[in-house]
């Protein structure tokens, strides 16, 4: 297995571990954990959504084998490509009733605002993200703004690459980038 991908996975079900312990026992004891994944099925990114599922679902189907509060997870994959982010992050709070909205990103800013009065009114979701980098380092991190990152931010990560490529004799790199409204 890529040892790059076998890291991601890991952190993802490391941090998913620590959310399901941190979410209250509001619930019914037998219900599962909803998770509502922010992912694309559509639109400019498509082709990443089924490999990002597929990780979401992996590392649910790990913590469901044994876990943590006796709830399994349940994934509920929203596409993000089409409506936006924010109509997608809204229907999987509000409609779906998600106590975790999993990898909030670019479009965060759009539903920041609404989210952190909802969580405020209901105490709910948690926001883990591997897309944290392209959200400000100031954003999130509190109780207030649940917005957790499991991917360093973006320079740190393209500095870091940087000096991997600098270190295995790379003579040239190429740079690709996205230029996403709303950071």
């Amino acid at each position: 297995m890529n040892t790059r991908l076998f890291k991601l996975i890991l952190i993802i079900v490391m941090g998913l571990s620590v959310l399901i312990l941190s979410i209250g026992m509001n619930a019914q004891d037998n219900e599962p954990i909803l998770i509502g994944h922010l992912t694309y099925h559509t639109g400019p990114f498509a082709d990443v959504g089924p490999w990002f599922d597929g990780v979401t679902e992996f590392t649910a189907a790990i913590i469901n084998e044994d876990p943590p509060l006796g709830r399994e997870l349940m994934v509920l994959n929203e596409d993000i490509g089409t409506i936006g982010e924010a109509r997608a992050a809204r229907k999987l709070v509000e409609f779906e009733g998600v106590q975790v909205l999993l990898n909030p990103a670019h479009g965060y800013g759009y539903y920041r605002d609404w989210i952190l009065g909802y969580i405020a009114e209901n105490d709910r979701p948690s926001m883990p993200s591997v897309h944290g980098g392209a959200i400000d380092r100031q954003i999130g991190g509190t109780a207030a703004e649940p917005l957790f990152r499991g991917s360093p931010m973006d320079s740190a990560q393209s500095v870091a690459a940087i000096l991997q490529a600098q270190k295995s004799g790379a003579k040239t790199i190429m740079i690709i980038a996205a230029d996403i409204e709303c950071h």
